[in-house]
């Protein structure tokens, strides 16, 4: 997932002109939703070891930040209608691809993601961790 994200960022203008091209019914993929893909699966790969190091839980955590408020501020455009400059903070769209702002389905989703993120490794009181 991260590695599909990250390719993402690195030939997103290209994949925009190729999928406008070949499926031009379909809506092509945000940068934003490029970035908050790739940031979940840079969290999850951090936190795939048993025996990662301490500071692994703290940047899963703080990518899981980021995606929360990547999808929580897009959430807040959509449905109360102002514009917080959330699809302009990576890069101006300037291919026409149904639209200029991510959906609120993924924003929804990275929320909710960005969530578990979070709380993959937080202790419990009764000891075991909610992943585990």
């Amino acid at each position: 997932m991260a590695l599909a994200g990250l390719a993402l960022l690195w030939g997103w203008e290209d994949y925009v002109r190729l999928s406008s091209t070949w499926f031009p019914a379909l809506t092509t993929m945000k940068l934003n939703t490029a970035f908050g893909l790739s940031l979940s699966g840079v969290g999850l790969w951090l936190s795939a070891s048993e025996r990662a190091p301490g500071w692994t839980r703290w940047a899963t955590r703080l990518l899981g930040l980021i995606v929360v408020s990547l999808g929580l501020a897009t959430l807040l455009q959509a449905v109360w209608g102002i514009d917080l400059g959330v699809d302009r903070l990576f890069a101006h769209e300037t291919m026409p691809s149904g639209g200029d702002r991510m959906s609120p389905n993924t924003a929804l989703a990275f929320l909710l993601g960005g969530s578990a993120l979070m709380l993959l490794d937080a202790p419990t009181r009764r000891g075991p961790w909610p992943s585990g």
